[in-house]
């Protein structure tokens, strides 16, 4: 039994209780062949989306309600997702590809510029939020995030 989870930021949607056949032509063909197609509701463009494949005994139906179903399917299976895309005969890249999550920037190199310090983002922010281009809240919300990097 596999579960499956489609992400294309912003979007993302899960799909559960997929047997073999389903998710080869629902899927993995589509995918592979570089075709945008058609799951949930909405379109899917392979090249921007990431698909994760897991495999593992079915869930019932109490199990997937109240937004339990990922976490449930994580738990309890196992990530087969390159071995299913090589098995279909996708290259290993293709596999790399469908699972690849964002990689976190690396250090800026010595001498490069440095990203302007917090406290002056958060004047630049006080000067939007007093010309009217920022609501309270969105300043509120902002410095804040500003303020947990310090």
């Amino acid at each position: 039994m596999y579960h499956v989870e489609l992400r294309e930021f912003p979007h993302n949607t899960h799909a559960y209780n997929l047997d073999g056949e389903r998710l080869r032509a629902t899927l993995l063909e589509p995918f592979m062949r570089g075709e945008i197609f058609q799951f949930g509701d909405r379109e899917w463009v392979p090249q921007r989306t990431r698909i994760t494949i897991l495999e593992g005994e079915q869930l019932p139906l109490h199990a997937l309600s109240m937004g339990r179903g990922w976490n449930n399917a994580r738990r309890k299976g196992k990530d087969v997702t390159t071995e299913i895309f090589e098995a279909a005969g996708g290259a290993p890249a293709l596999a790399a590809n469908a699972k690849a999550r964002p990689a976190k920037k690396p250090p800026s190199p010595a001498g490069a510029s440095p990203q302007p310090d917090i406290p002056d983002q958060i004047r630049k922010l006080g000067e939007l939020r007093d010309s009217g281009l920022l609501s309270d809240d969105e300043f509120a919300t902002k410095k804040a995030e500003l303020l947990a990097r310090m």
